[in-house]
């Protein structure tokens, strides 16, 4: 039977060599939704079929507690920095990874797309906010739907877009102006969990499982996961 997997957008580039590692070693298939974080668990109290699903951490305590997700499996899946993306060549020198050197790119970008929406787009008011630059750069801000803001870039449309940085690496034709050091408090973490009714599915356990596996932490972090543990 084939594994339902529904995700979040900030994974999409890197979940299909994931999948196809999986399915590789295991001969297991694997379907995908992939959603925005916030929609996956809208999407789930609505009564979306899945049996794995990935998001943020603070969605799950109330999945739980209505019965569509089987607490005893929710574990970290891993945190993504925010960056901020631009096109090929646009820009030259280092990355920036200070504060300081961050609210100085975002004053001198004539456009910012974001996602209006999403997990990142939130983070992204919020270190515009706290880097005291949102109402120097409001005019310039273009909320956007799910994946749009990288395209724009890449297209041209936007000189930057704010973006984890799963999205910047799998993205072609842009490259990351600036990664978000820990300290400005803007890692997207991400966690996973069964289904309530697929905890005794041993094709989901497997998966989770799979996911789950210290093998993968490496590859996961050269495509701009960090692993961490959830409390408690």
């Amino acid at each position: 039977m084939t594994v339902a997997l529904l995700g979040p957008v900030a994974l999409n580039g890197l979940l299909p060599a994931l999948i196809a590692d999986y399915r590789r070693a295991s001969g297991q298939q694997v379907e995908t939704e992939i959603v925005l974080n916030p929609e996956v668990p809208e999407r789930i109290l609505n009564g979306a079929h899945f049996d794995v699903a990935i998001t943020n951490p603070w969605y799950v305590a109330d999945l739980v507690a209505s019965g569509h997700a089987d607490g005893d499996s929710h574990r970290a899946f891993g945190r993504v920095p925010l960056a901020f993306a631009v096109a090929e060549g646009s820009v030259a020198g280092a990355c920036a990874t200070s504060a300081e050197d961050i609210a100085a790119l975002l004053l001198r970008a004539d456009s910012i797309a974001y996602t209006g929406t999403g997990t990142s787009g939130s983070v992204f008011r919020d270190l515009a906010d706290r880097l005291g630059v949102r109402a120097q750069i409001e005019d310039r801000l273009r909320p956007m739907g799910a994946g749009e803001p990288i395209r724009a870039v890449a297209e041209g449309v936007c000189q930057m877009a704010a973006a984890p940085l799963t999205v910047v690496r799998t993205t072609a034709g842009v490259l990351p102006a600036a990664i978000c050091p820990p300290e400005t408090e803007t890692d997207i973490e991400m966690s996973m969990f069964l289904s309530s009714r697929s905890a005794d599915r041993p094709e989901a356990r497997d998966f989770l499982s799979f996911l789950a596996d210290p093998e993968r932490d490496a590859w996961l972090e050269r495509a701009g996961v960090e692993r961490f543990t959830l409390p408690g």
